[in-house]
């Protein structure tokens, strides 16, 4: 994994030599992947143990992301991305008492999108790819020990709205691990 990033660095190295512009960015984001799949891992565990296993996933914060993109063209851009969401889940089942486990994902992605309108209001669409690496540490002093794995990460932004030319706010409609809804502020220069 490290040589897969050591080669994705140095990409974006060559692609920053040959960009027009960058593009420094921050977001927020609502309704991740995470957060569906660990919803959907709480009914499940009570679903498929009749009721003798409960799991409680409350998501503490999520995703935040920052990134840099390159501009090939005024309307073709590239570059990679960071994010990180965290979670607390409490897990019971019968007679035991409940355990506590956090969980983090740290995500790295190369992103790329096209833009359909490069004026001072900018629509595009793109769609972003790498990993996520997640750890889950208990927290109540249970025999368990952390917990890490490394998964495929996505995300694709079906329609994202950019205000502004130099500095601008945006937002993002897609699914993936940057969330339904993301919004924040990037810079260009």
């Amino acid at each position: 994994m490290k040589k897969l990033l050591f080669i994705a660095l140095l990409l974006n190295c060559a692609i920053f030599a040959r960009a027009q512009k960058v593009e420094v960015y921050g977001s927020y984001g609502l309704g991740s992947a995470q957060e569906i799949i660990d919803g959907l891992s709480d009914m499940g565990a009570s679903l498929f143990t009749g009721g003798t296993v409960s799991s409680q996933t409350n998501h503490l914060y999520g995703p935040i992301a920052v990134g840099v993109n390159y501009y090939f063209t005024p309307r073709l851009s590239a570059g990679i991305l960071y994010s990180n969401t965290s979670s607390r889940s409490i897990v019971s089942g019968g007679s035991s008492s409940a355990n506590t486990y956090k969980n983090t994902y740290n995500v790295i992605m190369a992103r790329t999108d096209y833009r359909y309108i490069d004026k001072a209001v900018q629509l595009y669409s793109g769609i972003s790819l790498g990993s996520s690496f997640a750890t889950t540490k208990p927290e109540n002093g249970t025999s368990t020990k952390t917990a890490s794995t490394t998964d495929f990460a996505y995300q694709v932004n079906a329609l994202g709205i950019r205000v502004g030319r130099k500095i601008g706010v945006f937002t993002e409609l897609g699914f993936g691990y940057n969330g339904i809804i993301n919004a924040g502020v990037s810079m260009k220069f």
